[in-house]
């Protein structure tokens, strides 16, 4: 059997070929294999780190972070000799939730949003829309409530016929579109119209219940 006769299942694994430190918690990662193959990206950890109590040391010590070193199979990270690890696809996962200006600027094309709309849709001001999408560096918050958008607008398009290849990269992972749901924006505003909670029914998401006084009617 040729391989392009063989059935694939899921996608690719990541592999990583290479990896360089730059500040406390952020490392330049360079794909071997994987849905990023032959892309360098400049991936925030911190998530990570400063959530497990096993990547304890690596936010106590910055000398100690930048003692990585690739696995022997590219399959993972590893520090401390082999005793603290990550694996790619935890790292793959942190690479697609972080978004560039460029990323921000065809966020913007792809879903037929103004500055003006932007802001309403993210619940931030129209400069910060404008500063995204120029130079400056967009926060992870407002990554995930753009594939939260692009998520939409893939379930909205003909029922699942019409994907927008380039935002697949930011709705792969099931982790992330569970943040994005469930998490506060940290600024995004959770009551507006995508985040209703008629909105997150369908995926299964359950909202706690406000404490809004009943109408008259309702008494």
């Amino acid at each position: 059997m040729s391989e392009a006769d063989m059935i694939r299942i899921g996608d690719p694994m990541p592999v990583i070929s290479n990896v360089t430190p730059h500040g406390d918690t952020s490392l330049a990662v360079t794909w071997a294999a994987g849905n990023r193959e032959g892309q360098i990206d400049l991936v925030d950890l911190a998530p990570v780190i400063f959530t497990f109590k096993l990547y304890q040391p690596l936010r106590e010590n910055a000398r100690a972070f930048h003692d990585v070193r690739v696995s022997d199979d590219g399959a993972a990270l590893e520090w401390a000799a082999g005793d603290i690890d990550m694996p790619a696809t935890t790292i793959e996962r942190l690479a697609e939730e972080q978004m560039t200006p460029a990323d921000f600027k065809d966020f913007l094309i792809r879903n037929g949003l103004t500055y003006d709309s932007a802001a309403a849709q993210l619940g931030i001001s129209r400069r910060l829309v404008a500063y995204y999408a120029n130079n400056k560096k967009v926060p992870r918050y407002i990554a995930l409530a753009c594939a939260y958008l692009d998520l939409q607008n893939v379930n909205v398009s003909s029922g699942y016929d019409v994907i927008f290849d380039n935002a697949l990269p930011r709705i792969r992972h099931v982790g992330l579109i569970k943040d994005a749901l469930l998490r506060p924006f940290e600024g995004a505003v959770l009551g507006s119209s995508i985040m209703s909670e008629k909105t997150l029914a369908p995926h299964g998401a359950s909202l706690p219940h406000s404490k809004v006084k009943p109408t008259r009617k309702e008494r």
